[in-house]
């Protein structure tokens, strides 16, 4: 929710994890997204390559997040990938 405070650790970790994988998958994922377009591809891309590099942490992020949004955001981005099908 607003306002709460957020381990800066947290945040680093998350970004670092998720930067390294859109750097991995190259310039046609990291540019749109620095350029504020997100893409599904990316988006499904980098989520899944860090899933694989830092799994551990996944619970750390579904128990920040919360189960409800978790699946509220799941919907978006399922509706995102139908709609550029």
């Amino acid at each position: 929710s607003m306002g709460q405070n957020v381990d800066p650790k947290f945040v680093n970790r998350l970004l670092a994890t998720n930067f390294q994988g859109m750097d991995d998958m190259g310039i046609d994922t990291i540019k749109p997204f620095l350029q504020d377009v997100v893409r599904v591809d990316g988006l499904v891309g980098s989520l899944g390559r860090s899933f694989v590099a830092d799994p551990g942490y996944m619970p750390t992020i579904v128990s920040h997040v919360g189960i409800p949004r978790l699946v509220d955001w799941l919907g978006h981005v399922s509706m995102m990938g139908l709609y550029t099908t």
